[in-house]
């Protein structure tokens, strides 16, 4: 019970990080980018985007030869510490120098000015990998996320005022930088355990041959997340990929909004049924038909008026991400939908079968990308990076009807009350949404808003009321989630 009691006590801090860094971020961001170019987001993002890529495949998994240790080994951690020191300082250098080449493939000249001091953030990672590894592994994380929340704050405030004094790029430059050194000299300050002056070879052998083995599923995973901006930087360069890093930080930011409530509650009734088949055929329509009742409106609903969310959050020189947004909202619907089915393959022990579709997602982007930047297609650039994921959703609905042994045709049916309803809210905001015009934009988004869900929640009292009724039910497990003081 006690293990049990500090697990869910790690996870809910986790949680906390995880949201709270998020969200202090985003509210940072919407400020920031009043006063900071698309073409400086493009570069910050793209500089961020080859230090994250280095850290998921070099600096993160240093730490699983310690983690999996059934009792604490300070020797092992400490070789820990330095390799990690060491791969990352190897890393940032390596970064350093080849600053010009990466600029040259990713078609933005002035990253370079960027990305070599952001080399200093990939080394504050490695620093800080395995004190967090540490207080993980012994239910610490409190710290480890006071620490976390408290950086972004500080390098929030730093990189707010210098964009504020014009220092344009530089000012996100000051954030990463501050936030980074600040969040490290908090975690080291917190933990109790300090590296000592010792080194085990063999050790660092067994990191070394980990680390290879998990590097083709990491290399991959950096792939899939960060291929879409890749693509745009090099077809069109930095400003058009600022504008795109706004619509894809508003959808992630929508999508962890969704998946990170829900991900808890579906996942447990996946647990709690998987051993009578007749339940878990029950659970699987039932989660499939309340997930879509709870994305397909707010997705359709960003899409629908992401001019308008754009104009009020960014600015109007913001305006080129709208259509972005829009794109990617449609292919959120899917992606939260298919995050569900990655939850089945795990219970099933089938997680290569999310392996083999993100592969098959990171072909279709690529193909699709280049037909439209080469053929001169007359489509929108970011439908390469939604299609792929309507597409292949089909696929992981099949596979998972196929799993649980449900009729495929009734899983897919499960779509159709928050399909049909959405579609009928989409259609009411946009008829709606003319007889506005006389209001703020402000006034106007939210009397729309107000609209669609009335017309949303009408339409399905009318098609499925149990449904409505038993999405109720989730959104109250959800509020349990969050804050187990909540009642009915």
């Amino acid at each position: 019970m006690e293990l049990a009691v500090k697990a869910a006590n790690s996870g809910m801090w986790n949680t906390i990080e995880s949201v709270g860094v998020q969200l202090i971020s985003f509210c940072i961001f919407i400020v920031m980018a009043h006063y900071v170019s698309p073409h400086d987001f493009g570069l910050i993002t793209l500089s961020f985007l080859v230090v994250l890529s280095l850290q998921s495949v070099l600096v993160y998994n240093v730490t699983i030869v310690a983690m999996r240790l059934p009792k604490h080994n300070d020797l092992v951690y400490t070789t820990t510490f330095w390799l990690s020191m060491l791969i990352s300082l190897g890393a940032a250098a390596v970064v350093y120098f080849s600053a010009p080449l990466i600029a040259l493939i990713l078609n933005a000249p002035g990253l370079i000015a960027v990305l070599r001091p952001m080399c200093f953030v990939l080394f504050f990672m490695g620093l800080s990998r395995t004190h967090e590894a540490w207080l993980t592994r012994n239910f610490l994380t409190k710290s480890m996320a006071l620490r976390g929340i408290s950086g972004s704050i500080v390098g929030g405030i730093v990189g707010l005022v210098f964009a504020v004094r014009g220092f344009g790029v530089y000012s996100l430059v000051a954030q990463q930088l501050v936030g980074s050194f600040v969040s490290l000299s908090l975690l080291w300050l917190v933990t109790p355990w300090k590296p000592s002056f010792q080194f085990c070879r063999s050790t660092a052998s067994d990191i070394v041959k980990t680390l290879c083995r998990m590097a083709p599923n990491t290399i991959l995973y950096s792939i899939t997340t960060n291929c879409d901006v890749v693509l745009v930087s090099w077809f069109y360069g930095a400003p058009v990929a600022g504008y795109f890093s706004v619509a894809k930080r508003i959808r992630l930011a929508v999508q962890l909004a969704l998946a990170d409530p829900l991900k808890p509650v579906t996942f447990s009734v996946l647990a709690e049924t998987q051993e009578d088949e007749a339940r878990f055929k029950q659970a699987i329509v039932k989660v499939v038909r309340i997930l879509a009742m709870i994305s397909l409106p707010v997705y359709a609903g960003v899409s629908l008026y992401s001019n308008q969310l754009i104009h009020l959050a960014f600015g109007a020189k913001w305006e080129s991400s709208a259509s972005a947004l829009s794109w990617l909202s449609l292919g959120g619907m899917a992606i939260t939908l298919s995050l569900f089915c990655d939850n089945v393959f795990v219970v099933k022990q089938r997680p290569l079968w999310s392996f083999y579709i993100s592969l098959l997602n990171v072909l279709f982007i690529v193909a699709f990308s280049y037909m439209i930047y080469e053929y001169k297609l007359p489509i929108h650039f970011a439908a390469a990076f939604a299609l792929p994921y309507l597409l292949t959703f089909p696929i992981y609905l099949f596979l998972l009807a196929r799993l649980s042994r449900v009729d495929y045709l009734i899983v897919l049916f499960a779509l159709v009350p928050a399909g049909f309803s959405a579609s009928i809210m989409y259609l009411a905001g946009s008829l709606g949404s003319p007889f506005f015009g006389g209001f703020s934009p402000f006034v106007q988004l939210l009397i729309s808003v107000v609209l669609c869900v009335f017309v949303y929640m009408v339409s399905l009292f009318f098609v499925a009321r149990n449904d409505l009724n038993e999405s109720f039910g989730i959104v109250k497990a959800m509020m349990r989630k969050i804050s187990p003081n909540y009642s009915d």
